[in-house]
């Protein structure tokens, strides 16, 4: 079995047992470190052309060093 170098958000978040939205907000904060895919907006209906709209992706080192870093409970 091959290991995936990135994850999605939704992926990333089932593994550490957290939501979508948690996570959303620790790369808000700059304390999670992640990448939007290169997918660019074709319309100008959906946001200004050009805006990302691709996913957010997560290496493995990122995830493990950001979870490591919470307290526990």
């Amino acid at each position: 079995m091959t290991e995936q170098i990135s994850l999605d958000l939704g992926q990333a978040a089932k593994l550490c047992g957290v939501s979508r939205d948690t996570l959303l907000r620790a790369i808000a904060r700059g304390e999670l470190r992640a990448k939007r895919s290169t997918k660019r907006e074709r319309d100008s209906l959906s946001g200004k052309k050009g805006d990302p709209a691709g996913k957010h992706l997560v290496t493995r080192k990122a995830r493990e060093a950001w979870f490591n870093s919470l307290e526990d409970a």
